[in-house]
C-alpha cells in the first residue's frame, strides 16, 4: 500500500462516484451497418427510397434522413431479384431457393411479411409494372408465370415457351444450318413502355414480342449472321464461315416503343424496329458499327487483334428518355451499356448518346402495312451516337441500376439522375459507386431551343453590365454533362470506400459548433429523401431531456482510398419529435469535412517525395485530431506525416510556397484544397527514418513524432520548424551506444503533451512525456526566449513507466480534470505567477500502464501513490482510457478478451470488471466520457469493416440511445404517374386525337386498343379472383374506449393512409383496405377514403374526356382550315 499523504495536503479519492457496481452497466447503443454483400438492388422514384438485397438474405430500405429499415429472411439466402410495386408499396423479393416473398410497407415498425411462394423451376427474371398490380416471373423451364401482388397468389395465366412454339413452325427447316443455341430459357421480361397489353420476352435465341390479350405472337427478333459477318467476334471468331445467332443477354425498348435493342453474348447489340423483325436496323459493337454485314477487307487485318482481347457479352441494357423536348415522340436518348468491352479495357461501362428519333410525315402508301422506309431511315438516323460517356468502376463490373428523378415507367429508366454501379472488390465483397446522369452539350444542342424574351426600349449601360456579369456567371455554372460522382449514404460505403478503421471523439461546444456549421450540405448526394423518421418521445421517457447535456462526439473514419471521413454521432440529433421529423441522419456524415490526401498528393510540386507511381500504393496507418485547434493529422504507413488545418472558409484558395529550413518539412499551403473543402493542406513531415510508432498533436501549435529506428521530432508549427530532434542529442547519442543491439528497446512508444509542473520543477510548463518501450522516460520541457522562439529542455529525472506503454495521461490531484496542452494550459505556462504554489494548488498525477501493470505518480517524477499489475486471467490490455462521470474519474483498461477492468484513481485499486459484447478481435476505441467503439469485419475480408457498434459503460438514463427512431416509408411519396400512351412514328395529327391511329402505327403492331391497368389485372388473374375484403371489425363486447397507446394507433393509421400513394387501380384500394388495423376507426377511415378516391377518379375521368373532346374539335377545326386552303389555292 502506498502513502496517499503528500506535501502535508489530504489527497481526494477521485473515483468516489464510480466505487459502487450500479454505477456501471454495459450496452450497445447503435450498430452502423456497411453492405459489403450486395446481391440485388431497387429503386422507388416515388417515394425517393432504395431497397438493398445481401448474399446472407438481408433486406434493407434507405431513405431520408433517419429513414432505414433492416430485416431479414428466415433462412440467409442470397436474394436475386428486387423490385417495388409501386402502385401497391410492397417490396418483392425473390432468392436463390426460388421463394418469392412479399413485403408490406405501410405498416410502422417492420416490414410485414404478406406472402411466400415458392416456384418449382429456378428464376430467372422478375418483373413489375407500377401500373397493375402482377408481377411476371420468368422461369428456367421456358415460362413465364404471372403473380397477383394483391390476392397473393400465382395466377392462371401463363405465357409459355412461345419461342420455341414459333421456331418449331418457321425455321424447322433450317435450324441444320444454324449453329444455335438453346432457345427455351427466358432471360428478361420487359413490358411494352406505351402498351401493358405487349410484353417482350428475351430468350437465349432471340426477341418475342407477345400480345397478352390475343395470346399470340407478333413478332420474333433473331439476328442471324451471315457466312464472313464479323459480328461480336471479329474476324478472328473461330464460327467466321458459318451462319451463327449470337444468343441474346439482354433487351431495351426505345421510350417511343417503336424499336428495341438486344445485347448478345459475342458483344454486340442489334438494332429492330418493331414492325421489322426480319431485317434488323444495325448491329454494332462499343467500336465498330454494321457488323452483321460480310466485310471482305477486314479479312486483311485478320491477324491485328489479339485473341486475348475478347470481347465480353452485353450483360445489361437500359433505354432512357428524358423531358427534353415538346414532340410526344421525345427528345435525345440515352443507351446504357454495361458489357461488351474487351478483356484489356478499364473496368466500368458506356453510356451512347443518340439523338431524337422525330421522322418527318412520309408519303402516303395505300394499303401497306410494313415499316415505310422513311421510318426506317429515322430510326437509323437516330442510333448514330451523338456522344459516349464512360463510368469507371474500380473492379469489374457486376450490375448497374439506375435513379430516376420522379418517373418508375419505362422500366424505371425514364430521365435518369443517377446510376449505381456494382462492382468487384476485395474479399468477394460487392462496391458500390454513384454517378450523376446529365445530358452533354453536343446533345443539348442538338434540341430545339426557345428564344429568350428581350426587354422593350434601349438597354442602358448599367444593364449591359449587368447581363455581361449574369452571361459570365451563367456560363461558369454550365454543367458540362462530364458525370459527377455522387456521395453515398454511409451504409454504402464499400470498395474505394470501404471503412478501414474508425475512432470516436468528444469535443467542447465551441469547436463542435466551428467543425460541424455547414460541413453536412452536400450537393453531390445521391438523391434520396423517401419517408420520414423521428424519436418517440413516450418510448424515450424523461431521459430525452437529457440528451442535450451529454458532450459532442465526432466519429473519424478511415478508408481503402485513403480518404478520411467525419461523422457527427452526438445525442443532440435525436431530439426530434413526430411533428419535427429527423433532419439529419444518425450518425450524420460531414462531408465538407472529408480529407483526400491522394488529391495533395498529386501536385507536380511533391513528385519527388511521393512519386506519381508510388501514390495507388499509399496508405493510411492511424489519424491523431487536435480537438481543439481542429488540425488533423495523417500518418502513413511509409513514415510520412500530413497535416491538415480545419478553415471555415472552404475556398479552395492557394497559399504562398515557401522553402523552409529543415529539409524534412514540405510547406503545403501552396496547394489548394478540392472546392468546397474546409481542411486545408498545410505541412509534410518526411523524416525517411521507417514507419511511424507515435504521433502526439496538441492543440498550442506543437506535435511530437517517433519513428521505428528510435528517432524522435518536436515541431513548433509557427514556423513551422524543427525544435528538436533525438538524432543530434548528443547525450541520447551515448545511450543509444549500449543498445545498438536492441532497437526496440531504444523506441519512444508513448507521447503525452501537457502543461505540468514535476516535483523536481513546480513551475507549470508546456511538457511532453516521452516513455521508452523499455520504460524509461524522459521530460522534455518548452519554454518561450525572449525573441518569442520556443526551446527545449530535458529533465534530468528520469521516472520508470511501465515497459511497452499504451496509454498515458495527466490528472489534476484535486479535481480529476485532465491537464492538456490547449488554451488554458499555455496562459499558465505563460503566466507562472498565477500559479498558487505555496496553497498547494497545482499538483498533479501522472498515470501511465503499459503491457504488464499501470502506475500513479505525483507531478510526474514525484513519489509513486498507485501500481497494479494485470491479472493474469484477464488478457492482453489493448488501449486504457480515463473516464469521467458525475465528477468522478476511474481507469478503465480494455483487453483482448472483451473485458473492461476498471481501476480507482489515484491508488489503482481493481475495483470491476465488466464484461463486454464479443464482436471481434480488432482494438476498440474509446472516448473520455466512456462511450467505445467495436468493430465487426467483414468475413471474407478482414481488413474491411462491416459493422461499427457505439456502446457506453454507463448506459443509464439514456433511454433516448435505444429507442429506433419510428420511420414511415411511405410519408412524401408521389402518387403514381398515368401510364405513357403510344405515339405515332410521325408528326402528331388528328389520328392520335381520336384514337384509331393508335390501335395500329400508334403501338407499331397491328393492335386494336391499348387496354388500362385494371383490365390486365382481370385478364391475368381470371374470371375468379379472389379479391381480398376489410378485415371483419371485432365484436361489440370487445369494443372499449380508446387508451393512449390505441389513439396512437389511430393516429398511425391515419399518417399511413396520408402517406399513402394513390393508386392506378381498384385493386390497390382494396390493398389498403387489408393493410389497415382493422378497428371500426380505421375502417370508416378507410371507407371514406374509398369514396373519395373514387369521386376523385369519376371526376378526372370527365376532366380527361371534356380535355380530349376539346382537343379533338381544336383539331378538326384547324384540319378543315388547312384543307379549305388547300382547294382555296388550287393544291
Amino acid at each position: 500500500m502506498f502513502s496517499l499523504k503528500h506535501h502535508g495536503a489530504a489527497r481526494a479519492d477521485l473515483s468516489a462516484e464510480l466505487r459502487e457496481a450500479q454505477d456501471w452497466q454495459v450496452g450497445a447503443f447503435l450498430a452502423i451497418e456497411h453492405f459489403l454483400d450486395i446481391a440485388a438492388v431497387a429503386v422507388d422514384p416515388l417515394s425517393a427510397s432504395l431497397a438493398i438485397g445481401t448474399a446472407e438474405g438481408g433486406l434493407h430500405i434507405l431513405g431520408g434522413p433517419g429513414v432505414e429499415k433492416h430485416w431479414a429472411l428466415s433462412e440467409p439466402v442470397r436474394i436475386k431479384f428486387l423490385q417495388f410495386a409501386a402502385s401497391l408499396s410492397k417490396l418483392v423479393s425473390i432468392d436463390e431457393t426460388n421463394h418469392l416473398h412479399v413485403w408490406d410497407l405501410s405498416p410502422r415498425g417492420q416490414p410485414k411479411l404478406q406472402a411466400n411462394s415458392r416456384f418449382n423451376a429456378p428464376v430467372t427474371w422478375l418483373t413489375i409494372s407500377p401500373s397493375h398490380t402482377h408481377a411476371f416471373v420468368a422461369l428456367a423451364s421456358g415460362e413465364v408465370k404471372t403473380y397477383d401482388l394483391l390476392c397473393l397468389r400465382v395466377s392462371q395465366y401463363t405465357i409459355p415457351n412461345i419461342l420455341s412454339l414459333y421456331e418449331k413452325e418457321t425455321l424447322r427447316e433450317a435450324e441444320h444450318l444454324i449453329s444455335i443455341a438453346e432457345p427455351a430459357v427466358p432471360i428478361e421480361v420487359v413490358i411494352h413502355p406505351r402498351n401493358l397489353d405487349l410484353v417482350f420476352v428475351a430468350y437465349s435465341g432471340g426477341v418475342v414480342l407477345s400480345d397478352l390479350e390475343q395470346r399470340s405472337t407478333i413478332g420474333a427478333y433473331r439476328l442471324i449472321l451471315p457466312l464472313g459477318a464479323p459480328g461480336g467476334s471479329g474476324h478472328n471468331g473461330p464460327d467466321l464461315l458459318k451462319l451463327r445467332r449470337p444468343s441474346v443477354t439482354s433487351v431495351a425498348i426505345h421510350p417511343s416503343g417503336h424499336f428495341l435493342a438486344a445485347g448478345h453474348v459475342d458483344g454486340c447489340i442489334s438494332f429492330w424496329a418493331v414492325e421489322d423483325q426480319d431485317n434488323p436496323l444495325t448491329v454494332r459493337t462499343l467500336d465498330a458499327v454494321d457488323v452483321h454485314l460480310p466485310d471482305m477487307n477486314g479479312f486483311d487485318n485478320e491477324g491485328a487483334v489479339s485473341p486475348a482481347s475478347e470481347r465480353e457479352p452485353i450483360f445489361k441494357l437500359a433505354w432512357s428518355g428524358f423531358p427534353n423536348s415538346s414532340d410526344p415522340r421525345g427528345g435525345a436518348t440515352a443507351l446504357f451499356v454495361l458489357g461488351g468491352q474487351t478483356t484489356q479495357d478499364t473496368p466500368g461501362m458506356y453510356v451512347l448518346w443518340f439523338p431524337a428519333f422525330n421522322p418527318a410525315e412520309p408519303p402516303a402508301s395505300p394499303g401497306s402495312r410494313t415499316l415505310h422506309p422513311v421510318f426506317r431511315k429515322g430510326m437509323q438516323d437516330s442510333l448514330v451516337p451523338l456522344e459516349a460517356f464512360f463510368y469507371p468502376t474500380s473492379g469489374l463490373t457486376q450490375d448497374f441500376y439506375l435513379v430516376p428523378r420522379d418517373s418508375p415507367h419505362f422500366s424505371g429508366s425514364w430521365d435518369p439522375a443517377a446510376i449505381l454501379l456494382l462492382s468487384e472488390s476485395e474479399g468477394k465483397s460487392c462496391a458500390v459507386e454513384a454517378y450523376s446522369v446529365s445530358l452533354p452539350p453536343t446533345v443539348s444542342a442538338t434540341l430545339p431551343s426557345s428564344p429568350k424574351p428581350k426587354s422593350p426600349g434601349p438597354p442602358s449601360l448599367p444593364n449591359d453590365l449587368a447581363d455581361e456579369l449574369a452571361s459570365t456567371l451563367e456560363s461558369m455554372k454550365v454543367d458540362d454533362g462530364t458525370p459527377r460522382r455522387l456521395t453515398l449514404p454511409h451504409a454504402l460505403w464499400t470498395g474505394p470506400a470501404a471503412v478501414t478503421s474508425t475512432t470516436l471523439h468528444v469535443l467542447d461546444r465551441d469547436p463542435y459548433e466551428k467543425l460541424v456549421r455547414g460541413a453536412d450540405l452536400d450537393e453531390d448526394a445521391l438523391p434520396l429523401r423517401g419517408g420520414s423518421a423521428w424519436i418517440d418521445g413516450d418510448s424515450a421517457g424523461n431521459d430525452l431531456k437529457f440528451a442535450k447535456y451529454q458532450p459532442h462526439r465526432i466519429l473519424i473514419s478511415q478508408h481503402r482510398d485513403c480518404t478520411v471521413q467525419f461523422q457527427d454521432i452526438s445525442a443532440q440529433l435525436r431530439l426530434r419529435t413526430e411533428s419535427v421529423p429527423l433532419q439529419r441522419d444518425i450518425p450524420n456524415p460531414l462531408p465538407r469535412l472529408t480529407i483526400d490526401p491522394l488529391f495533395m498528393l498529386a501536385d507536380p510540386s511533391l513528385s519527388t517525395v511521393f512519386p506519381p507511381g508510388s501514390l495507388n500504393q499509399l496508405k493510411i496507418s492511424a489519424v491523431a485530431f487536435a480537438t481543439e485547434s481542429l488540425e488533423c493529422y495523417i500518418i502513413l504507413r511509409t513514415g510520412e506525416i500530413l497535416v491538415y488545418r480545419f478553415d471555415s472558409d472552404s475556398g479552395s484558395t492557394k497559399g504562398l510556397s515557401g522553402k523552409l529550413v529543415d529539409e524534412e518539412l514540405i510547406s503545403l499551403e501552396h496547394i489548394a484544397a478540392p472546392l468546397r473543402q474546409r481542411f486545408h493542406p498545410y505541412l509534410v513531415l518526411a523524416a525517411k527514418k521507417g514507419p511511424v510508432v507515435a504521433c502526439a498533436p496538441s492543440d498550442i501549435g506543437f506535435f511530437a513524432a517517433s519513428f521505428n529506428g528510435g528517432l524522435l521530432m518536436i515541431v513548433d508549427m509557427r514556423g513551422p520548424k524543427i525544435i528538436y530532434r533525438s538524432d543530434k542529442d548528443s547525450s541520447a547519442k551515448r545511450k543509444s551506444a549500449f543498445l545498438r543491439n536492441s532497437q526496440d528497446l531504444d523506441t519512444y512508444t508513448s507521447l503525452t503533451w501537457t502543461v505540468c509542473r514535476t516535483d523536481s520543477d513546480p513551475v507549470p510548463r508546456v511538457r511532453l512525456l516521452s516513455v521508452l518501450a523499455s520504460g524509461r522516460t524522459k521530460i522534455f520541457s518548452l519554454n518561450r526566449s525572449s525573441n518569442g522562439s520556443w526551446i527545449v529542455d530535458i529533465l534530468p529525472s528520469t521516472p520508470e513507466a511501465p515497459a511497452q506503454p499504451v496509454f498515458s495521461a495527466v490528472l489534476d490531484a484535486y479535481t480529476g480534470a485532465r491537464f492538456k496542452a490547449d488554451r488554458y494550459g499555455l496562459s499558465r505556462a505563460l503566466d507562472p505567477s498565477s500559479e498558487d504554489v505555496i496553497a498547494g494548488k497545482g499538483h498533479s498525477y501522472w498515470i501511465v500502464a503499459g503491457a504488464k501493470g499501470v502506475r500513479c505518480t505525483v507531478d510526474v517524477d514525484g513519489e509513486r501513490v498507485g501500481k497494479d499489475d494485470w491479472p493474469h486471467k484477464a488478457g492482453k490490455v489493448e488501449c486504457c482510457e480515463i473516464v469521467e462521470r458525475n465528477g468522478s474519474q476511474a481507469l478503465v483498461a480494455f483487453t483482448d478478451r472483451h473485458e473492461a477492468l476498471v481501476y480507482s484513481l489515484p491508488a489503482l485499486e481493481h475495483l470491476h470488471t465488466l464484461q463486454l459484447p464479443a464482436q471481434s478481435n480488432l482494438p476498440i476505441s474509446p472516448d473520455p466520457s466512456g462511450d467505445f467503439l467495436q468493430h465487426t469485419p467483414f468475413p471474407a475480408a478482414a481488413s474491411l469493416i462491416a459493422r461499427t457498434t457505439y456502446s457506453t459503460l454507463f448506459d443509464i438514463r439514456r433511454a433516448y440511445y435505444h429507442v429506433t427512431p419510428e420511420v414511415d416509408l411511405l410519408a412524401g411519396k408521389k402518387p403514381v404517374p398515368p401510364q405513357p400512351q403510344p405515339v405515332s412514328m410521325g408528326p402528331p395529327s388528328i389520328k392520335d386525337v381520336v384514337g384509331g391511329w393508335l390501335g395500329s402505327w400508334g403501338a407499331g403492331v397491328g393492335v386494336t386498343g391499348v387496354m388500362t391497368g385494371d383490365q390486365i389485372d382481370a385478364l391475368l388473374a381470371g374470371p375468379n379472383r379472389p379479391i381480398p375484403k376489410p378485415v371483419s371489425p371485432p365484436p361489440a363486447s370487445s369494443l372499449k374506449p380508446a387508451s393512449t397507446s390505441d389513439r396512437a394507433s389511430i393516429r398511425t393509421s391515419a399518417r399511413q393512409t396520408r402517406g399513402t400513394s394513390p393508386s392506378p387501380s381498384r385493386a390497390s384500394e382494396v390493398s389498403e383496405e387489408v393493410s389497415g388495423t382493422g378497428g371500426l376507426y380505421e375502417r370508416l377511415t378507410a371507407g371514406m377514403s374509398e369514396r373519395g378516391q373514387v369521386l376523385g377518379d369519376l371526376e378526372e375521368q370527365f376532366r380527361s374526356l371534356e380535355e380530349g373532346s376539346r382537343s379533338m374539335v381544336a383539331q378538326a377545326k384547324r384540319l378543315a382550315g388547312e384543307q379549305t386552303g388547300k382547294n382555296w389555292f388550287g393544291f
